[in-house]
């Protein structure tokens, strides 16, 4: 599982937000999202941004929380090559 997929569905579920309700506050199309969390996608620094204020979080912690993910070593399959 992608370390950002796993930190979408996260807040999808903390601030039970759909996918579709996230595109639409991010600008960005529903399967668009869907695409990024299977880990098809790799987002741009724009759309981290773009997700990051809909998810009402600053980028900031968005990607420190990816990090710590990637970091963490039950996460291995996470860590880029």
């Amino acid at each position: 599982m992608q370390a950002l997929e796993q930190i979408g569905q996260l807040y999808e579920i903390e601030r039970c937000i759909s996918q579709e309700k996230l595109g639409f506050d991010a600008e960005l199309q529903r399967n668009y999202i869907s695409l990024i969390e299977l880990g098809r996608y790799q987002p741009t620094l724009s759309t981290v941004f773009k997700l990051a204020y809909a998810l009402q979080v600053s980028p900031a912690s968005l990607v420190e929380q990816v990090e710590r993910q990637l970091a963490d070593p039950r996460n291995s399959r996470n860590k880029p090559t």
